[in-house]
């Protein structure tokens, strides 16, 4: 007996797949310059799945009312390797955090994945 008998139309059930992993995809392939139908073969998920995901994330994002964020061409405040991440918005209001440098990627990462939960 192979592995697809049994199931309707020899086709794999479909998995459910977390918002964290739905954005990664959409993430990925962004990053990958891959056309979609690449990317899709590679990584096993669907072209409809992964347009749908990207569809819904792409509105959600242009709702958002947040400003870019702009970073200067001056070297930022740096010492032993501690970053300072000055964040300006257009209600006058600032925030300041320093950070080792190497997590400032990562940061700006998990504050996007934030914006998109608290809605």
């Amino acid at each position: 007996m192979n592995e697809n008998q049994g199931q309707k139309g020899g086709r794999r059930p479909k998995r459910k797949f977390s918002l964290e992993e739905r954005r990664g995809y959409c993430i990925a392939w962004e990053k990958s310059e891959m056309d979609q139908v690449a990317f899709c073969k590679a990584s096993g998920v669907s072209k409809s799945a992964l347009y749908k995901w990207n569809k819904e994330f792409k509105k959600e994002d242009n709702g958002l009312g947040f400003s870019p964020l702009i970073l200067e061409k001056a070297a930022p405040i740096k010492q032993a390797n501690i970053i300072q991440l000055n964040v300006y918005f257009p209600n006058q209001i600032q925030l300041s955090i320093a950070m080792p440098d190497h997590r400032l990627a990562l940061f700006i990462q998990e504050l996007g994945y934030a914006t998109a939960v608290i809605r």
